[in-house]
């Protein structure tokens, strides 16, 4: 079975990546907090549409016709916020790292 997912090169991620940073950055107060993700783990599995839907309390988004569900697993290293500096992330270094 094929990926319904596009594929796309090194360069051409980078850039979008770049480019969803930027945009991210730009709202005035978004993000509040700022995290680098180590050993990220997604895994997407295909379900039958109907019977997720009866699972969920929302109109699905379905891609093509077919449903997907994630698993995603990470750790989260260096949380601080956004503004305040070294400072702000001091009082936040009890917390700053977390397993999801």
């Amino acid at each position: 079975m094929s990926s319904p997912f596009p594929v796309m090169n090194a360069r051409a991620a980078g850039e979008l990546s770049a480019a969803a940073r930027e945009r991210l950055l730009s709202s005035r107060f978004e993000p509040l907090f700022l995290a680098a993700w180590e050993r990220v783990l997604l895994i997407h599995l295909e379900v039958d549409p109907d019977a997720l839907q009866r699972s969920v309390p929302f109109e699905l988004d379905l891609h093509h016709g077919r449903a997907f569900v994630s698993l995603v697993a990470f750790t989260m290293r260096g949380m601080r916020p956004r503004f305040g500096g070294r400072c702000a992330a001091a009082l936040l270094r009890p917390v700053a790292t977390h397993n999801f």
